[in-house]
């Protein structure tokens, strides 16, 4: 499923437009002048398949179903107010996914004051999203450089991409260290621009990977999505009991990544069974 929001879609191509460019850059402009033909095509290799990575990762998480709670064929009447409180079970009420982005914008107000509304139950855990228009189980956030929520389903693809994106500016910038000096020593309008740029994005691009993939393997192994952690704070969560089961920190990797191996992580393959998954 590929979200058409204009935003999203300029993001997602210009992850695409910076790998091809640090991929130029490495082949044309760094390993082939500075290097011996084995080392040369080493590097190359290594980038192109972390490359591939990248973008396997950040292709299945942009069309994968991030957790979307269905919305049913037939609305439950809430003209009982009482009738939302029954439940005591986490689920909660949403209004918010039946109004048609197709509408105009006064029309929706016009829909969303209506007494007469019919909204239904979405499971535990799940929260709207404002781009997507519909709620997500364990949404965390709705990232636009995957034009896409991260949620329950995707979490995965987007950690994923997050580590390629982490290695590929790591070997990046391994590959300039190492030929810094004979790229100045070169034709300096021909390589040392382009070896400057593939710093400058491979800089940018490590520090923002850094700060978020920490987040989310912090949000993961708390278990924990940042809109929770949002709620919690302003106080619309109530505090985490100190006397709840709590899975380890692998069970709760596991639940995400999936069983096997631990390299088999790094696979951008179709998410396996996880319901093995205990407490212990």
């Amino acid at each position: 499923m590929l979200i058409s929001d204009i935003g999203g879609l300029i993001c997602a191509a210009l992850v695409y437009l910076s790998v091809g460019y640090a991929n130029f850059v490495v082949i044309f402009h760094i390993a082939s002048p500075c290097f011996s033909l084995p080392t040369a095509l080493t590097f190359c290799i290594i980038f192109a398949v972390f490359s591939l990575g990248l973008v396997a990762s950040h292709i299945q998480c942009m069309i994968t179903d991030p957790g979307y709670v269905p919305v049913p064929d037939v609305k439950i009447d809430f003209s009982d107010t009482g009738s939302r409180k029954i439940r005591d079970d986490d689920w909660t009420v949403c209004q918010r996914c039946e109004i048609n982005p197709s509408l105009s914008l006064r029309s929706r107000f016009k829909r969303k004051t209506r007494a007469n509304l019919h909204p239904w139950w979405r499971p535990p855990r799940a929260y709207h999203c404002k781009v997507c228009k519909r709620c997500v189980r364990k949404m965390d956030h709705h990232c636009p450089w995957v034009n896409n929520c991260v949620g329950e389903k995707n979490q995965r693809f987007f950690v994923l991409f997050l580590v390629y994106t982490l290695l590929l500016c790591g070997v990046a910038g391994l590959v300039i260290a190492l030929s810094w000096r004979k790229i100045w020593g070169m034709d300096m309008s021909a390589h040392a621009p382009h070896a400057i740029g593939l710093l400058m994005e491979a800089s940018l691009m490590g520090m923002f990977s850094i700060m978020i993939l920490t987040d989310q393997i912090s949000s993961i192994i708390s278990d924990e999505t940042a809109v929770e952690n949002m709620k919690r704070s302003r106080g619309k969560l109530a505090a985490k009991s100190a006397n709840a089961q709590k899975p380890t920190p692998v069970a709760l990797l596991r639940g995400v990544f999936g069983p096997g191996a631990y390299w088999t992580w790094l696979i951008p393959g179709p998410k396996r069974s996880t319901s093995y998954v205990h407490l212990i």
